[in-house]
């Protein structure tokens, strides 16, 4: 059985609790102070959504949706569920952190143990610089900046291209005298590397576009 706790409102304590059966979100129930306010059958039911009555008169509107519960009360995100834009920027601000740690331990690794084929993609002295921008401008997104979350953004963005685009060029410079055959697999073994970190930044963005958004949010209320 899994359980989360959630505050109704910031810094209070943590009285509603979500709990359901394995990892499908069967039989959840959602409890406050230790009273069942509603709970869903299974996943499906839970992703529809409904409306429940609490005790103070107000009304909590609980659903599944962005791999984690969406919980509204009154319309007003509840602290720590996956709307609420504090939990958005912390998580964006998370993900800026990890991309500019790995940037840096990468880029020493390859320059320090002269690891010749992170240094054709870029990882070295340019991956460093890279790593320390992000961490300023996470610093300053953590801030509620919006222009430094959305040059964040930029930044990481093209650093994933331009490591892409040297994968490609050192590969198409080691398969250039080979069969068709042997250049398709050369250029897999080059290119799988730049891809993976392709594919997993382009996931790492949506949450950092969904930040900006809620950085705009925080600063209107």
């Amino acid at each position: 059985m899994g359980t989360a706790r959630y505050a109704l409102e910031r810094g209070a304590e943590k009285s509603l609790e979500i709990s359901f059966d394995g990892p499908i979100w069967k039989n959840t129930q959602i409890r406050l102070d230790g009273e069942l306010v509603g709970s869903f059958p299974d996943k499906k039911a839970f992703a529809a959504g409904a409306a429940f009555p609490l005790p103070d008169g107000s009304v909590l509107h609980a659903q599944f949706a962005h791999r984690m519960p969406v919980l509204l009360r009154d319309g007003v995100p509840v602290p720590g569920s996956a709307t609420d834009p504090v939990q958005t920027l912390r998580t964006a601000c998370g993900i800026l952190y990890a991309i500019a740690g790995s940037n840096v331990a990468l880029g020493l690794i390859a320059w320090g143990f002269e690891w010749e084929y992170l240094r054709t993609m870029s990882y070295g002295p340019v991956s460093i610089a890279v790593g320390l921008v992000l961490f300023v401008l996470g610093l300053l997104a953590q801030r509620r900046s919006v222009v430094a979350l959305i040059a964040a953004i930029g930044v990481a963005s093209l650093h994933m291209a331009f490591v892409v685009l040297c994968g490609f060029v050192a590969g198409v410079m080691v398969t250039e005298d080979t069969f068709l055959l042997r250049w398709a697999a050369l250029m897999l073994e080059y290119m799988s590397v730049p891809l993976g970190f392709l594919g997993g930044g382009i996931f790492a963005l949506i949450p950092l576009g969904r930040a900006v958004g809620a950085i705009r949010q925080l600063k209107k209320g």
